[in-house]
């Protein structure tokens, strides 16, 4: 049972917990979806990001799969970006900016 307070809400202590391991699972699947991406691609690992989703995005009209490889990375970086805006409100130590465009 997760550690609550006296009026029965989450203690911060679990709150940090919880979003810290969303951080760390959302930062995995986001790596698998980019690697997924970049073996079908054909592309190697050391393949810069912005590269391998803009021939995603040229390929993507001709291929469903890499469509849908496409939209799986999307959704895994927003789900990334949701987790750490999340860590950021309960901890003030964590720096988002780089995530933010320029």
């Amino acid at each position: 049972m997760p550690a609550t307070n006296p009026d029965g809400t989450y203690t911060r202590e679990f709150l940090l917990w919880e979003a810290r391991l969303a951080a760390r699972i959302t930062g995995r699947d986001l790596l698998a979806a980019a690697k997924r991406l970049r073996h079908a691609l054909d592309v190697p690992d050391s393949a810069q990001t912005a590269f391998v989703l803009g021939l995603a995005d040229l390929k993507a009209e001709a291929s469903p799969a890499i469509a849908a490889l496409r939209a799986a990375h999307h959704n895994a970086c927003a789900a990334y970006f949701g987790a750490m805006i999340d860590l950021a409100d309960l901890d003030p130590s964590v720096d988002i900016r780089p995530l933010l465009p320029a």
